[in-house]
């Protein structure tokens, strides 16, 4: 597995890179899976039985299936599956990586937004049929993840089995590879890389870091497939297969509370970020991870809770019980990570940096262009005065040859008569395309909305607006500065009267200064 992700994978340094051998991979082994499970749904509900109506008759008339499914509460748990599924689809490194970084382009959304979830509803028809059957046949739940298999295996369907074996296989390792990918150029370029970079001077000083950087991503997938590897001997070996993964996905959907807030809630801080974060870790760790643990032997049974404090139980913490162990833990995770968002937002100051992200994330539909003849209050707006506005913010000499161009596009009037001419929508978009350039496109919505409302700017706006546009011009400096410290050519500037006043370091390595 870490060879082929490594060969798949791990090609070149760009971290954006497409992965069409991969991805054809995936695919295939997708289809192998669906044909696999299609196929022992079939064979058990139709050979071994006469169809879902009869499964689910002599599931009704089963005493001991009605007990074991009241016993494990299965309300409470396919709820706890669905919020999980969920902050999957957002949260989840691997679903990220296929969604966006492997997406080459709009005509793969469209695709992949009728046929992944025709593909959802064919792999689900035969769940429960499959369900029932293995509880019919083996009276427990007992490797119930390996019902698929067992089933065929019961009826002396070798051929069958086999084929089975080979779509979770199939399965198994697509989760793997794509997982290991996205996972390993995470940590290289988040936490490895920079930590080189500041504590290894012979990395800092190379002038191309591509073979360190994949083979820090190589290494971390060897790694990464070694510590799973151990945690399942020494922890999971006896739990079943769906267990780890819902414990693991648990784990990441403490980030799906802050995500939501990130689209949608714009006095959301740094500060309650971490605090949510903190709190949801520390929920999940006692709730799922301790339990884990403790069932493995690794540290102290703490079923009755630590010292014997009963509210302090990791399955009814706090009192909360008759829920299962995954509902239970879910409940508490995602309630403290967004109390902690919240608490901790509300008590910490909003930076001017956080103010600017709110704007560009919560205000992401603002970059759609202006439409007066949609708004209520909408007041014709002459081009004259969208020319002395744009030049407020672009200059004079910018904003006449923006129109100059835009004008002689759309009439042959003289100028007199262009100035007083209602603006087109057209025109209003062009415009807010050139202010944003200037000020950023939520600040040029805000104040063309302004305009065209008739209203003025309050303070808060064209405080925003100048903040944003400042830390636009302090990133751009700073971009340029990190820029010309790193070319081969050396680079200085001197002022008016001859004095040498900034260099870049090969400028320095040059002339031996």
């Amino acid at each position: 597995l870490a060879l082929f992700t490594i060969l798949f994978g791990t090609r070149h340094a760009d971290a954006t890179e497409h992965h069409p051998g991969m991805m054809l991979a995936l695919a295939f082994e997708s289809v192998v899976k669906l044909v696999a499970f299609v196929a022992v749904g079939a064979f058990v509900t139709f050979g071994l039985y006469d169809g879902f109506g009869d499964l689910a008759a002599r599931v009704a008339a089963d005493e001991g299936i009605r007990a074991i499914r009241a016993a494990h509460d299965p309300a409470g748990h396919y709820l706890a599956l669905c919020v999980l599924g969920f902050f999957a689809i957002f949260c989840l490194p691997r679903q990220f990586h296929v969604a966006v970084v492997e997406n080459a382009g709009p005509a793969d959304l469209k695709l992949a937004r009728w046929l992944f979830p025709l593909y959802l509803v064919a792999i689900s028809v035969f769940i429960l049929p499959l369900a029932n059957a293995g509880l019919l046949t083996f009276g427990s739940l007992a490797g119930a993840d390996l019902y698929v298999l067992r089933l065929p295996q019961a009826a002396d369907q070798s051929a069958l089995t086999l084929f089975v074996f080979l779509g979770g296989l199939s399965a198994a390792t697509g989760m793997v590879i794509v997982a290991s990918v996205a996972l390993a150029t995470m940590i290289s370029n988040e936490l490895v890389m920079p930590a080189l970079m500041r504590f290894v001077p012979s990395v800092r000083r190379r002038r191309d870091l591509t073979g360190v950087l994949l083979t820090v991503r190589r290494l971390t997938i060897v790694l990464l497939l070694t510590a799973a590897y151990v945690y399942y001997r020494l922890i999971a070996v006896n739990g079943a297969l769906a267990e780890i993964g819902e414990i693991s996905m648990a784990a990441v959907a403490v980030f799906g509370p802050l995500m939501l807030a990130a689209a949608y809630w714009r006095d959301a801080t740094r500060a309650g970020a971490l605090l949510g974060l903190s709190l949801g870790f520390a929920a999940w760790t006692w709730t799922l991870l301790v339990p884990t643990l403790a069932d493995a032997g690794l540290v102290a049974q703490v079923a009755n809770g630590p010292a014997g404090i009963d509210w302090l139980r990791p399955t009814a913490l706090f009192g909360l019980d008759g829920l299962n162990t995954l509902a239970h833990g879910l409940a508490w995770l995602l309630s403290l990570t967004t109390l902690g968002l919240v608490a901790g937002s509300r008590l910490s100051r909003r930076s001017l940096l956080e103010r600017i992200q709110a704007a560009g994330f919560v205000d992401a539909a603002d970059d759609a262009p202006v439409q007066p003849a949609m708004r209520d209050d909408a007041r014709p707006l002459r081009l004259g005065e969208l020319r002395a506005l744009a030049g407020q913010f672009v200059g004079p000499a910018r904003a006449s040859a923006h129109f100059d161009e835009l004008t002689g596009r759309t009439s042959r009037g003289g100028a007199l008569v262009l100035d007083h001419a209602r603006a087109t929508d057209e025109q209003i978009e062009s415009v807010q395309r050139l202010l944003g350039s200037v000020i950023g496109a939520a600040s040029a919505r805000r104040v063309l909305e302004a305009a065209i409302s008739g209203r003025e700017l309050v303070l808060e706006d064209v405080v925003q607006i100048v903040g944003g546009a400042s830390q636009a011009l302090e990133f751009s400096r700073e971009l340029l500065q990190a820029t010309l410290q790193n070319v081969d050519q050396g680079i200085s500037v001197i002022d008016a009267d001859l004095r040498l006043v900034a260099w870049n370091r090969r400028y320095v390595e040059l002339l031996r200064l």
